[in-house]
Protein backbone atom coordinates (compact mmCIF):
# COMPACT_ATOMS: atom_id res chain seq x y z
CA UNK A 1 0.00 0.00 0.00
CA UNK A 2 1.32 3.49 -0.84
CA UNK A 3 0.39 7.05 -0.02
CA UNK A 4 0.36 10.05 -2.36
CA UNK A 5 -0.30 13.62 -1.31
CA UNK A 6 -1.51 16.18 -3.85
CA UNK A 7 -0.42 19.81 -3.38
CA UNK A 8 -2.73 22.00 -1.34
CA UNK A 9 -2.21 24.98 -3.62
CA UNK A 10 -0.18 25.36 -6.75
CA UNK A 11 1.62 28.40 -5.37
CA UNK A 12 2.72 26.68 -2.18
CA UNK A 13 4.19 23.76 -4.07
CA UNK A 14 5.96 25.88 -6.69
CA UNK A 15 7.65 27.96 -4.01
CA UNK A 16 8.48 25.03 -1.70
CA UNK A 17 11.84 23.32 -1.42
CA UNK A 18 12.33 20.36 -3.69
CA UNK A 19 14.88 17.68 -4.41
CA UNK A 20 17.04 18.34 -7.51
CA UNK A 21 16.04 16.13 -10.40
CA UNK A 22 18.27 14.75 -13.14
CA UNK A 23 17.39 17.72 -15.33
CA UNK A 24 18.22 20.16 -12.55
CA UNK A 25 21.52 18.44 -11.79
CA UNK A 26 22.46 18.65 -15.44
CA UNK A 27 21.25 22.15 -16.30
CA UNK A 28 21.20 23.79 -12.86
CA UNK A 29 17.58 24.94 -13.26
CA UNK A 30 14.16 23.80 -12.06
CA UNK A 31 12.49 22.19 -15.01
CA UNK A 32 11.05 18.76 -14.39
CA UNK A 33 8.46 17.22 -12.06
CA UNK A 34 10.21 16.47 -8.78
CA UNK A 35 9.12 13.99 -6.11
CA UNK A 36 9.87 13.79 -2.40
CA UNK A 37 9.51 10.40 -0.69
CA UNK A 38 7.44 9.48 2.33
CA UNK A 39 7.24 6.14 4.13
CA UNK A 40 4.02 4.18 4.23
CA UNK A 41 3.08 3.36 7.80
CA UNK A 42 2.14 -0.17 6.82
CA UNK A 43 4.73 -1.19 4.29
CA UNK A 44 7.63 1.11 5.19
CA UNK A 45 8.20 1.60 1.44
CA UNK A 46 9.17 5.07 0.32
CA UNK A 47 6.62 6.53 -2.09
CA UNK A 48 6.34 10.02 -3.59
CA UNK A 49 4.08 12.46 -1.79
CA UNK A 50 4.86 15.74 -3.56
CA UNK A 51 5.41 16.95 -7.07
CA UNK A 52 6.50 20.25 -8.55
CA UNK A 53 5.68 21.60 -11.99
CA UNK A 54 8.31 22.87 -14.44
CA UNK A 55 9.35 26.50 -14.23
CA UNK A 56 11.34 27.48 -17.31
CA UNK A 57 12.54 30.87 -18.42
CA UNK A 58 13.60 31.82 -21.94
CA UNK A 59 17.23 31.79 -20.82
CA UNK A 60 16.85 28.36 -19.26
CA UNK A 61 15.20 26.99 -22.39
CA UNK A 62 18.06 28.31 -24.51
CA UNK A 63 20.55 26.60 -22.21
CA UNK A 64 18.72 23.30 -22.57
CA UNK A 65 18.55 23.68 -26.34
CA UNK A 66 22.29 24.38 -26.46
CA UNK A 67 23.07 21.27 -24.41
CA UNK A 68 20.73 19.10 -26.49
CA UNK A 69 22.29 20.41 -29.69
CA UNK A 70 25.70 19.14 -28.53
CA UNK A 71 24.14 15.79 -27.69
CA UNK A 72 22.76 15.57 -31.21
CA UNK A 73 26.14 16.48 -32.66
CA UNK A 74 27.79 13.70 -30.67
CA UNK A 75 25.08 11.20 -31.66
CA UNK A 76 24.81 12.12 -35.32
CA UNK A 77 28.23 13.62 -35.98
CA UNK A 78 29.52 10.34 -37.39
CA UNK A 79 27.39 10.98 -40.46
CA UNK A 80 28.74 14.49 -40.97
CA UNK A 81 32.15 14.33 -42.55
CA UNK A 82 33.61 17.68 -41.33
CA UNK A 83 32.48 17.14 -37.74
CA UNK A 84 33.59 13.52 -37.82
CA UNK A 85 37.06 14.54 -38.97
CA UNK A 86 37.28 17.20 -36.28
CA UNK A 87 36.51 14.77 -33.45
CA UNK A 88 38.75 12.13 -34.98
CA UNK A 89 41.68 14.54 -35.17
CA UNK A 90 41.04 15.65 -31.60
CA UNK A 91 41.48 12.11 -30.28
CA UNK A 92 44.58 11.63 -32.45
CA UNK A 93 46.45 14.58 -30.94
CA UNK A 94 50.03 13.72 -30.04
CA UNK A 95 49.58 14.84 -26.43
CA UNK A 96 49.13 12.99 -23.10
CA UNK A 97 45.77 11.26 -22.61
CA UNK A 98 44.74 13.62 -19.82
CA UNK A 99 45.26 16.57 -22.16
CA UNK A 100 43.14 14.93 -24.87
CA UNK A 101 40.32 14.45 -22.35
CA UNK A 102 40.72 18.08 -21.27
CA UNK A 103 40.41 19.25 -24.90
CA UNK A 104 37.32 17.09 -25.40
CA UNK A 105 35.67 18.61 -22.32
CA UNK A 106 36.59 22.11 -23.47
CA UNK A 107 35.06 21.47 -26.90
CA UNK A 108 31.88 20.20 -25.22
CA UNK A 109 31.90 23.17 -22.81
CA UNK A 110 31.70 20.93 -19.75
CA UNK A 111 34.79 22.16 -17.91
CA UNK A 112 34.11 23.37 -14.36
CA UNK A 113 34.34 27.07 -15.16
CA UNK A 114 32.55 29.60 -12.95
CA UNK A 115 29.88 29.98 -15.61
CA UNK A 116 29.13 26.24 -15.74
CA UNK A 117 29.27 25.93 -11.95
CA UNK A 118 26.85 28.82 -11.62
CA UNK A 119 24.45 27.22 -14.09
CA UNK A 120 24.44 24.13 -11.89
CA UNK A 121 23.84 26.14 -8.70
CA UNK A 122 27.27 25.19 -7.35
CA UNK A 123 28.88 28.65 -7.51
CA UNK A 124 27.18 31.78 -6.17
CA UNK A 125 28.13 33.80 -9.24
CA UNK A 126 29.78 33.39 -12.63
CA UNK A 127 32.29 36.24 -12.34
CA UNK A 128 35.94 35.51 -13.11
CA UNK A 129 38.00 35.33 -9.91
CA UNK A 130 41.01 36.87 -11.65
CA UNK A 131 39.63 39.96 -13.35
CA UNK A 132 36.49 40.27 -11.20
CA UNK A 133 34.57 41.80 -14.09
CA UNK A 134 33.76 39.35 -16.88
CA UNK A 135 31.90 36.05 -16.80
CA UNK A 136 34.38 33.18 -16.51
CA UNK A 137 33.60 31.34 -19.72
CA UNK A 138 36.01 28.96 -21.43
CA UNK A 139 36.62 31.61 -24.06
CA UNK A 140 37.42 34.27 -21.46
CA UNK A 141 39.61 31.94 -19.42
CA UNK A 142 41.86 30.81 -22.28
CA UNK A 143 42.10 33.86 -24.50
CA UNK A 144 40.90 37.17 -23.08
CA UNK A 145 41.77 37.73 -19.44
CA UNK A 146 45.10 39.42 -18.67
CA UNK A 147 47.02 36.38 -17.41
CA UNK A 148 45.99 34.33 -20.45
CA UNK A 149 47.25 37.10 -22.71
CA UNK A 150 50.57 37.06 -20.83
CA UNK A 151 50.85 33.31 -21.39
CA UNK A 152 50.24 33.53 -25.13
CA UNK A 153 52.62 36.46 -25.44
CA UNK A 154 55.42 34.53 -23.70
CA UNK A 155 55.11 31.47 -25.95
CA UNK A 156 55.51 33.51 -29.15
CA UNK A 157 52.74 31.50 -30.79
CA UNK A 158 50.77 33.64 -33.22
CA UNK A 159 47.41 32.43 -34.46
CA UNK A 160 46.67 32.72 -38.19
CA UNK A 161 43.27 34.22 -37.33
CA UNK A 162 41.75 36.50 -34.71
CA UNK A 163 39.77 34.73 -32.00
CA UNK A 164 36.39 36.36 -31.41
CA UNK A 165 34.74 36.68 -27.96
CA UNK A 166 31.60 34.96 -29.24
CA UNK A 167 33.44 31.82 -30.36
CA UNK A 168 33.37 28.46 -28.63
CA UNK A 169 36.52 26.45 -27.95
CA UNK A 170 35.45 24.08 -30.72
CA UNK A 171 35.58 26.94 -33.23
CA UNK A 172 39.25 27.52 -32.45
CA UNK A 173 40.09 23.81 -32.73
CA UNK A 174 38.23 23.50 -36.02
CA UNK A 175 40.07 26.46 -37.57
CA UNK A 176 43.47 25.32 -36.28
CA UNK A 177 43.01 21.99 -38.03
CA UNK A 178 42.75 23.83 -41.33
CA UNK A 179 46.16 25.40 -40.68
CA UNK A 180 47.99 22.27 -39.57
CA UNK A 181 49.59 21.64 -42.94
CA UNK A 182 51.10 25.14 -43.04
CA UNK A 183 51.80 25.27 -39.28
CA UNK A 184 52.71 21.74 -38.11
CA UNK A 185 52.26 21.19 -34.39
CA UNK A 186 50.17 24.31 -33.81
CA UNK A 187 47.19 22.27 -32.59
CA UNK A 188 49.21 20.32 -30.01
CA UNK A 189 50.93 23.48 -28.80
CA UNK A 190 47.62 25.30 -28.38
CA UNK A 191 45.91 22.48 -26.50
CA UNK A 192 48.92 21.97 -24.19
CA UNK A 193 49.14 25.65 -23.27
CA UNK A 194 45.38 25.81 -22.63
CA UNK A 195 45.75 22.78 -20.38
CA UNK A 196 48.55 24.58 -18.52
CA UNK A 197 46.30 27.61 -17.98
CA UNK A 198 43.50 25.38 -16.71
CA UNK A 199 45.84 23.43 -14.43
CA UNK A 200 47.21 26.59 -12.84
CA UNK A 201 43.70 27.98 -12.42
CA UNK A 202 42.70 24.89 -10.43
CA UNK A 203 45.89 25.13 -8.37
CA UNK A 204 45.00 28.70 -7.44
CA UNK A 205 41.49 27.67 -6.42
CA UNK A 206 43.03 25.23 -3.95
CA UNK A 207 45.44 27.71 -2.41
CA UNK A 208 48.30 27.53 -4.90
CA UNK A 209 50.11 30.47 -6.44
CA UNK A 210 49.72 31.96 -9.86
CA UNK A 211 52.64 31.05 -12.09
CA UNK A 212 54.11 33.49 -14.56
CA UNK A 213 53.19 33.19 -18.20
CA UNK A 214 56.73 32.19 -19.16
CA UNK A 215 56.97 29.49 -16.47
CA UNK A 216 53.59 28.07 -17.43
CA UNK A 217 54.51 27.98 -21.11
CA UNK A 218 57.86 26.29 -20.48
CA UNK A 219 56.40 23.60 -18.22
CA UNK A 220 53.55 22.81 -20.63
CA UNK A 221 55.75 22.61 -23.72
CA UNK A 222 58.44 20.66 -21.84
CA UNK A 223 55.85 18.07 -20.89
CA UNK A 224 54.73 17.92 -24.52
CA UNK A 225 58.30 17.43 -25.73
CA UNK A 226 59.01 14.69 -23.18
CA UNK A 227 55.81 12.88 -24.10
CA UNK A 228 56.46 13.03 -27.83
CA UNK A 229 60.07 11.85 -27.46
CA UNK A 230 59.04 8.96 -25.21
CA UNK A 231 56.31 7.90 -27.63
CA UNK A 232 58.30 8.40 -30.81
CA UNK A 233 58.32 5.24 -32.85
CA UNK A 234 61.77 4.42 -34.22
CA UNK A 235 61.88 4.12 -37.96
CA UNK A 236 63.12 0.65 -38.76
CA UNK A 237 63.81 -0.50 -42.27
CA UNK A 238 63.07 -4.11 -42.92
CA UNK A 239 65.60 -5.66 -45.25
CA UNK A 240 64.29 -8.41 -47.42
CA UNK A 241 66.54 -11.43 -47.71
CA UNK A 242 67.74 -11.75 -51.28
CA UNK A 243 68.11 -15.22 -52.68
CA UNK A 244 71.70 -15.90 -53.71
CA UNK A 245 72.01 -18.30 -56.60
CA UNK A 246 75.22 -20.20 -57.33
CA UNK A 247 76.86 -19.18 -60.56
CA UNK A 248 79.29 -21.53 -62.30
CA UNK A 249 82.89 -20.38 -62.87
CA UNK A 250 84.18 -19.57 -66.35
CA UNK A 251 85.35 -22.39 -68.58
CA UNK A 252 88.65 -23.84 -67.38
CA UNK A 253 88.31 -22.33 -63.87
CA UNK A 254 87.25 -23.71 -60.51
CA UNK A 255 85.39 -22.37 -57.46
CA UNK A 256 86.69 -23.35 -54.04
CA UNK A 257 84.60 -23.09 -50.85
CA UNK A 258 86.42 -23.62 -47.55
CA UNK A 259 85.03 -24.00 -44.03
CA UNK A 260 86.62 -25.05 -40.78
CA UNK A 261 85.60 -26.05 -37.24
CA UNK A 262 87.56 -26.17 -33.95
CA UNK A 263 86.62 -28.43 -31.02
CA UNK A 264 88.69 -27.07 -28.12
CA UNK A 265 87.53 -29.58 -25.50
CA UNK A 266 88.50 -32.52 -27.68
CA UNK A 267 91.56 -30.67 -28.99
CA UNK A 268 90.50 -31.36 -32.53
CA UNK A 269 89.98 -29.31 -35.67
CA UNK A 270 88.49 -29.98 -39.06
CA UNK A 271 88.61 -28.41 -42.50
CA UNK A 272 86.17 -28.93 -45.36
CA UNK A 273 86.86 -28.03 -48.97
CA UNK A 274 84.45 -28.06 -51.93
CA UNK A 275 85.83 -27.59 -55.45
CA UNK A 276 83.51 -27.16 -58.44
CA UNK A 277 84.07 -26.57 -62.14
CA UNK A 278 81.80 -24.97 -64.72
CA UNK A 279 79.47 -27.97 -64.64
CA UNK A 280 79.03 -27.82 -60.85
Amino acid sequence: MSCFKLPNTLYDELTGEDVPTEGERRYGIPGFATFQPCSSSKTGVETPNKFFLPVLSVKSAYRIAQEEQWDNVMAEGSNQSPMKQTWKRLWQLNVPNKVRHFAWKACRNILATKENLWWRNIAKDSTCNVCGEQVETINHLFWFYDHAKEVWSSCKLSFPFEIQPSWDYMDVIWLLQKWEEARPGILEWTVMICWGIWKNMNERRHGGRQRSGLAMTRSSLSLLEEFQIANERPTTTVKQNQLVKWAPPPLGCYKVNVDRAVFSKRKQAGVGVVIKDEEG
